[in-house]
């Protein structure tokens, strides 16, 4: 699988091709369509990371609910040109998803999680703010369109707000894009802001997120500064999902977010929409992962400024660690 990663990365892929893939999947994109992508998903656990153990049948078994999830987005977004040769557009959809796993998994944590349900529902006839933490151009708004994909499939379920407005807020967010909007369809927008999480907060003080969402952030990594965020997370009084691409990550970044934010795991789960190819580690080599492979929500019942300054290991950067790349 590993090999099969590596050879379709050599691939050349033109970027209008991937996001032809983008436009022909929104437009395939029906409710039967996204019924069957986010039906039935995998159970999760209000216990926890740390004491959700997961045995490995029911390792395996996530793996086919992730596989056939997959297969729903796979075959309306399949490149339709008969001179596309096999690799090629394998090469496509790969890049294609991986492009897609971001948007994908935010509708899959509304589906597994009542508390991400309830916050994204809760103002049936008002404008919802989403706020994703350290967006880069690589991984989280490297394709704008495909979050069209997540207002279109809350439309179509039933479960979404009349209007999401999606604010990627990052250093690593493109300079250019930095206080600019575009469109998701309808009155849904996408909003982007180069910065850090606290300096965002100070300049959009009014407009409070119903859900924050963070992407692999690296809490535990030491050269990320992400204390201040982790204060200001401590006060919005609203649920944040991470994505993690192991357990062991998602164990760790649970201990930093119940100690340095006062916030609880309200529950954990695999999901549905990871990054369907496997990636090996740069510096470790059995390790392999794949990116987006585990959700944890977690939320502050009592708002709280306090957060302990003593320990530096959760901080903001900018994504230059290697699981980004």
């Amino acid at each position: 699988m590993l090999r099969t990663e590596g050879d379709l990365n050599d691939v050349e892929v033109k970027r209008n091709e991937v996001a032809a893939a983008i436009k022909a999947f929104n437009k395939q994109l029906g409710k039967e369509c996204a019924e069957q992508m986010f039906s039935s998903p995998v159970p999760h656990t209000s216990s926890g990371a740390a004491a959700a153990t997961s045995g490995a049948s029911e390792s395996r078994q996530a793996g086919l609910e992730q596989s056939s999830k997959w297969e729903h987005v796979f075959r309306a977004a399949e490149p339709s040109n008969s001179a596309t040769s096999d690799v090629h557009a394998a090469a496509i959809l790969k890049r294609f998803a991986d492009a897609m796993s971001y948007p994908l998994s935010v509708v899959a944590a509304s589906s597994i999680f009542p508390l991400a349900r309830r916050a994204l529902t809760r103002r049936q006839d008002e404008d919802v703010h989403v706020h994703v933490l350290g967006a880069s151009e690589t991984a989280e708004c490297s394709f704008v369109s495909a979050w069209r994909s997540a207002v279109k499939c809350f439309h179509l379920l039933g479960t979404g707000p009349s209007s999401l407005f999606v604010s990627f807020v990052g250093l690593d967010v493109p300079e250019r894009l930095h206080n600019t909007e575009k469109s998701l369809g309808g009155e849904s927008k996408a909003r982007f802001f180069r910065g850090t999480y606290d300096a965002f907060r100070a300049e959009h003080s009014t407009t409070p997120p119903a859900l924050v969402l963070g992407y692999n952030m690296g809490l535990s990594c030491p050269d990320y500064n992400w204390t201040p965020t982790l204060r200001v997370l401590a006060r919005l009084g609203c649920p944040i999902v991470v994505t993690t691409n192991t357990f062991m990550e998602l164990s760790m970044e649970q201990e930093i977010l119940e100690s340095k934010a006062r916030m609880a795991c309200e529950g954990v789960s695999e999901n549905p929409f990871p990054c369907p190819c496997p990636a090996q580690s740069g510096t470790v080599a059995n390790d392999v992962y794949r990116r987006n492979q585990w959700f944890g929500i977690f939320f502050a019942a009592q708002r709280t400024s306090h957060v302990d300054n003593g320990d530096t290991s959760a901080g903001e950067k900018p994504k230059k660690k290697r699981r980004k790349t």
